[in-house]
């Protein structure tokens, strides 16, 4: 079990970390996703199980099939989908 930013996670893996962020997989059907950032110290997440977090940090948009895909809110390059 884990907390980051007062959610709680249990029966998870993390898979990757990718520039300070850490993609969260929980079991579930379909696979719950969590994507949190780690900002000087701070949990700052751009997805929280499959669903978009709005931040000052990153441009976070679903399109209707449901794919995610996050942007630098500051220059808007791309960063993951």
């Amino acid at each position: 079990m884990a907390r980051f930013g007062g959610n709680e996670f249990t029966s998870f893996f993390v898979p990757l970390v990718f520039q300070d962020r850490y993609f969260i997989l929980e079991p579930a059907n379909p696979t719950l996703i969590t994507v949190v950032q780690n900002r000087q110290g701070q949990p700052v997440f751009e997805v929280l199980k499959n669903e978009p977090v709005s931040n000052d940090i990153t441009e976070v948009t679903r399109t209707p099939p449901g794919i995610v895909t996050v942007s630098d809110r500051a220059s808007g390059r791309f960063l993951y989908k």
